[in-house]
């Protein structure tokens, strides 16, 4: 906060980055994989019979993604489940369990940690150093640039407090910070951060309690705004956005000049339609905890078409099934190249799939050597609803277990699917067969928020925001097969419902 980024610097720090790529990547290779004898990948590696020369040998001739695709086919890859620890890691001969710490950098300090969704344990940590937040405040100042927002005045609404150091690192702290959590220790440390970032002279917000109900807060504050800038931005989540959209709507005031920066779940169609409604704009970025911003949008961007931070991350794709559907998507197979990276990723499938594809767009990163394209992002492994990430394969044990249970009937008389209303707003809503009788829908649901806050830290939260925000709901109906008659807990569908 004592030394911000202009917005040269942003430039600088952003095409350093793009320009060293492939020599960060053998440089983390040197100091993270190979004399760490507790790497996942020196396993990996080692397997491969391929040692660091074979490497740097295959980068100089091929480049590095025609590299990270030949370790893929020769195993040196991570997916999701075994990141996660759901799964043993097993290659031909070659078998071992890891946990996600075992991905932790060993070359950074850590500044910060936080902590993703889980039900069956605090969820997974992540170790923020404030090196790789500089990165990504350059990437963020050089968006806002592309948009036309740098400068402009701003709003959070989200209970981040990385987002809010971003924000301030490029010199743009937010004017006004809307705070979804009810959650004590989580907003101590927000008041800690603005406490001492205005001691170092910063002028941050004070966190506002403001439910996903509370739209109508937003909306009054932003077209309060209007009245004396013609541009304003707020952060939040595509569901938040539609929700401070409807609500200017539904008051009758005006907000248009917004323009909403959007991450967490994906920008359909149909939220963008409604967020346009309001005479707003919207600009998704798609980020992971475990790797900070992967893509960005520009002026061009539509939807969750975006622009791959290929200085900060690699993406290869992998085919693989969709365990819900035995449909094959491209999955994203992320490696981190930041020496400040929060985890040292080769070949990590982060349990998102999409559309790659480099071309240029005649923007800002263009000139920064960004040409590829990431678009149509969805998650086979996730749950994503008002900015909050959930681990979907941990809804097995409700849906089979738990459900049946308390109220009767099979395992495959229980399902969850993740579907959007026909406002665009997120809805996790449960198939209750109608052969299991009689049931108390809200009974239901308590139940399975309850067994979501028993597990305390990001889980309590997270059950905290979906029950006020009214995310969850019942439907009698017959879960839906997928090919071959399968029944499966959770399913994703596309489309409204």
């Amino acid at each position: 906060m004592k030394r911000p980024l202009s917005l040269a610097d942003c430039y600088a720090l952003v095409r350093e980055r793009v320009e060293n790529r492939e020599g960060n990547f053998l440089a983390q290779l040197m100091r993270a994989v190979y004399p760490n004898s507790h790497s996942p990948y020196r396993k990996l590696l080692e397997h491969a019979s391929c040692e660091f020369e074979d490497v740097r040998s295959m980068v100089s001739r091929q480049g590095l993604e025609h590299t990270l695709r030949k370790l893929s086919d020769a195993g040196v890859y991570i997916t999701i489940e075994e990141y996660k620890g759901k799964k043993l890691v097993e290659r031909s001969g070659l078998s071992f369990e890891v946990r996600p710490e075992d991905f932790d950098n060993p070359c950074v300090v850590p500044s910060l940690e936080y902590r993703s969704s889980g039900t069956r344990s605090g969820g997974v940590r992540s170790n923020v150093d404030f090196d790789s937040l500089t990165d990504e405040a350059a990437a963020q100042g050089v968006s806002f640039d592309d948009l036309g927002l740098y400068g402009a005045p701003s709003a959070l609404w989200h209970a981040s407090l990385i987002l809010m150091l971003r924000a301030a690192k490029i010199g743009m702290p937010y004017d006004k910070w809307f705070f979804p959590l009810a959650n004590n220790k989580h907003k101590l440390a927000s008041y800690y951060a603005v406490v001492v970032g205005r001691a170092l002279g910063c002028s941050l917000p004070w966190p506002e309690r403001t439910t996903p109900q509370e739209a109508h807060k937003v909306a009054a504050w932003l077209a309060e705004k209007r009245s004396v800038a013609s541009s304003i931005v707020v952060v939040s989540s595509a569901s938040s956005a539609v929700r401070a959209s409807l609500a200017a709507r539904e008051l009758g005031l005006d907000i248009s000049g917004t323009h909403f920066i959007t991450s967490g779940e994906p920008l359909t169609p149909a939220r963008e339609k409604e967020i346009g409604a309001a005479g707003c704009k919207v600009t998704a970025r798609y980020a992971t905890n475990e790797t900070g911003f992967i893509a960005l949008g520009c002026q061009r961007s539509t939807g969750d078409e975006l622009h791959l931070l290929n200085g900060h991350l690699a993406v290869i794709q992998q085919r693989r099934t969709l365990r819900a559907t035995d449909v094959k998507v491209d999955a994203f197979q992320i490696t981190s190249l930041l020496p400040s990276a929060r985890k040292v990723l080769i070949n990590m499938q982060n349990g998102d799939y999409g559309r790659l594809e480099g071309r240029a767009c005649g923007c800002n990163f263009d000139g920064l050597g960004m040409t590829d394209h990431i678009s149509h992002i969805r998650s086979f492994e996730k749950l994503t609803s008002e900015g909050m990430t959930f681990f979907a394969g941990d809804l097995v044990r409700i849906m089979e277990e738990v459900l049946p249970g308390r109220f009767g009937g099979s395992s495959l008389d229980y399902q969850a699917i993740e579907e959007e209303d026909k406002n665009g707003i997120s809805h996790l809503t449960f198939l209750v067969s109608p052969k299991v009788g009689e049931i108390n829908e809200r009974d239901l649901l308590k139940t399975v928020l309850n067994e979501l806050k028993q597990n305390g830290g990001s889980s309590r939260r997270m059950a905290g925001i979906w029950e006020e925000a009214g995310t969850l709901r019942v439907r009698r109906e017959e879960p839906r097969s997928a090919r071959g008659d399968k029944v499966f807990s959770f399913q994703v569908e596309t489309g409204s419902a």
